[in-house]
């Protein structure tokens, strides 16, 4: 069941973040226009050729030489462990393999998992889930959460992206509110499909992982660090980017995340982020430029 959705984009301490709440209704509001950034050079003009349904909104940062210059100490306040499962899932993706779009590059969508080869774990009824693109994409993008062996999805939706494409960048998807809560203990498969041919299903690029629902642990707080040590990948995900979202000026939160995704090994997404973003390699606690 495809919903109607709310879709915004946001950039929150330059660090370009596609969140889209996707409700099952509410109230239309008209479209806005796009504030000019260095972070998403999206056309002023974007918002006209969306529906009224759907709002861009852009959250300005002041991108000036000296906010570059954060803390001398980037060492990384979350340290991310692994959970402990004996639910060994394997994550995929299909590549570029029908699509002929000049933007539909190998590589071009990265699933952000802590692990290729075991589920996330959340404690959420209603958690988020992330990818990130290398480049923007002209294409629908299809999102699906299902439970293995029940017809019915627990979620479904497409996404049309605006005429110039929807922006490089991390993307950042909630299960409504309005939908059944993921079960605990149970798993479930989520995935994105890049819609090249709507007509050929085994033509669009295919990426999928996993999630489960596990109980809430004693004494969890709903801070970074504390759910990061819980194991909860999505969950400290949607912390770091919510602190970002709320402290634009406070750079460093943009740094725990670019930490928190090399700790996993997605390495290549920060480097990618950071030459889009034309962000400084980040400085370590002696002053000098960080090297690997």
């Amino acid at each position: 069941m495809v919903t109607q959705r709310n879709f915004s984009t946001i950039v929150v301490g330059t660090t370009a973040v596609i969140a889209m709440q996707l409700l099952s209704a509410f109230t239309p509001r008209p479209a806005q226009a796009v504030e000019a950034s260095r972070d998403i050079p999206l056309h002023p003009q974007i918002s006209a050729n969306l529906s009224s349904r759907t709002q861009f909104k852009t959250l300005g940062v002041e991108l000036e030489t000296q906010s570059f210059l954060i803390s001398q100490n980037t060492r990384s306040r979350i340290s991310f462990t692994p959970p402990i499962t004996k639910k060994s899932k394997s994550s995929r993706g299909a590549g570029s393999r029908g699509c002929t779009d000049e933007f539909l590059q190998e590589q071009l969508v990265t699933l952000l998992i802590h692990s290729d080869q075991a589920p996330g774990q959340t404690v959420s009824g209603h958690p988020s889930f992330f990818w990130y693109l290398s480049q923007p994409v002209k294409v629908p993008i299809r999102f699906a959460l299902v439970e293995p062996g029940v017809a019915e999805p627990v979620f479904t939706t497409e996404i049309e992206p605006p005429p110039e494409g929807m922006p490089a960048g991390i993307v950042q998807l909630e299960v409504p509110k309005e939908r059944p809560e993921l079960a605990p203990g149970k798993l479930y498969k989520w995935s994105v499909t890049l819609v090249c041919d709507a007509y050929k299903e085994s033509a669009n690029p295919f990426y999928y992982s996993w999630i489960e629902r596990i109980a809430t642990p004693p004494e969890l707080e709903q801070q970074p660090a504390s759910l990061a040590q819980a194991g909860l990948w999505p969950d400290t995900l949607a912390a770091i980017l919510a602190e970002q979202q709320a402290n634009p000026q406070e750079l460093s939160w943009r740094e725990e995340l670019f930490s928190l995704l090399a700790q996993v090994g997605l390495t290549e997404v920060v480097e990618q982020e950071r030459q889009r973003l034309e962000l400084p390699p980040p400085i370590d606690q002696t002053g000098e430029t960080a090297t690997d």
